[in-house]
């Protein structure tokens, strides 16, 4: 593979993710082809042809399309996915084809701007030129790479991810069971709440299948999803029986979990 000026082709460029990786390619001083079902050229095309073949496609339909697509790929160009679940992606690349492989994760959606400090996990699955050339080009656009194995990758997910969706689908299902609406509570509303509601509405602006992806296709998201509901019913439990000395040790020990200074200042 040419390291200074390869071809990129991004299957599902015209999605909104692989439209901003397009744009940021090309910023790059990159040609870069695009495909998706029923184009010409067509995705089988784009990975027999191209340097960097790049799959911006939903989780559920990631894995069909690496089988597809990963055996027609050069041996020494680059296979990468951009799908947010990383450990059986990677696999099946490394199973499907004989290429270089790297998984890719952008911590950041398609509504990101070049200014904004922005972070993209890589997971290494085959060869180092095409590693290295992809560090080096996401370094020259402003997005700083995180190296780590596809496995340690989703297992962070599970909580980064799959808990915090988690967390806001329920309380975004229990303010619509409450009997009151949205106008009603945003009329008397405190910061922290508004912003809650904020984030609610920004999950509910995006595809569903996103999320149905996220949650049922990282398998360490259902144990994070399990320690939540155990952890909300210890804390309804203290709370229904008006324990205050476990309410509080426990606010205690969260405090020093998120604020080490303050856990220091108490053991000084």
């Amino acid at each position: 593979m040419e390291l200074t000026a390869p071809l990129v082709g991004i299957v599902g460029g015209n999605g909104r993710m692989g439209s901003w990786f397009k744009h940021f390619f090309e910023q790059q001083g990159l040609r870069v082809l695009t495909a998706g079902p029923g184009d010409d050229p067509s995705p089988a095309d784009l990975a027999r042809r191209c340097d960097v073949v790049v799959l911006s496609v939903p989780i559920a339909a990631t894995l069909p399309v690496i089988r597809e697509l990963a055996p027609l790929v050069r041996t020494e160009a680059l296979l990468m996915d951009l799908t947010s679940v990383k450990a059986e992606p990677v696999h099946a690349m490394l199973a499907w084809g004989a290429c270089q492989v790297v998984g890719a994760h952008p911590l950041f959606g398609p509504e990101a701007r070049p200014a904004d400090a922005l972070r993209m996990v890589l997971c290494p699955g085959r060869g180092e030129d095409g590693l290295g050339w992809l560090q080096t080009v996401l370094r020259a656009g402003g997005i700083q790479p995180c190296l780590m194995p596809p496995e340690d990758h989703d297992r962070r997910m599970g909580v980064i991810q799959g808990l915090l969706h988690f967390t806001t689908l329920v309380l975004a299902r229990c303010l619509a069971g409450s009997g009151f609406a949205a106008e009603e509570l945003e009329a008397c509303a405190t910061p922290n709440f508004q912003q809650a509601v904020g984030r609610i509405r920004g999950l509910l602006a995006q595809p569903s299948d996103l999320f149905e992806g996220l949650l049922m296709a990282n398998p360490h998201a259902g144990p994070c999803m399990d320690a939540y509901i155990q952890a909300a019913e210890q804390l309804r439990e203290e709370i229904r029986g008006l324990d205050r000395v476990a309410f509080n040790r426990q606010f205690d020990m969260l405090r020093g979990c998120f604020d080490p200074q303050a856990k220091q200042g108490e053991s000084g």
